[in-house]
C-alpha cells in the first residue's frame, strides 16, 4: 500500500510542476514552439464529423467558464472515488 500512495503522491506532484511551468510559458502573447504546425496537423487529420463539437467546445472553454469547468470536474472527480 506505501507504494500506491507514493505513486499518487508523485503524480500529484509532477501534475502540479507541470502546471506551473505550462502556466509560465503560456504567459507570452505569442504560441508556444511548434504549436501552430501542431494544430495545422490536427486540423487537417480530424474528420469533418467533429466540427460541431470543436464550436461547441470553443464556446466553453473561454476564460470565463475555466474555472466553472474545473470545479465541475474536481466534483465529478470527487463524487467518481466515492468521497
Amino acid at each position: 500500500m506505501p507504494d500506491r500512495s507514493r505513486l499518487g503522491w508523485t503524480a500529484a506532484a509532477v501534475s502540479t510542476c507541470l502546471g506551473v511551468a505550462l502556466t509560465l510559458a503560456v504567459r507570452s502573447d505569442g504560441p508556444l514552439p511548434g504549436e501552430v504546425g501542431l494544430v495545422r496537423w490536427a486540423h487537417d487529420h480530424t474528420p469533418g464529423l467533429l466540427d460541431p463539437v470543436a464550436g461547441l467546445l470553443d464556446a466553453l472553454l473561454t476564460d470565463l467558464a475555466a474555472p466553472a469547468e474545473y470545479a465541475l470536474l474536481e466534483a465529478l472527480a470527487w463524487w467518481s472515488w466515492g468521497r
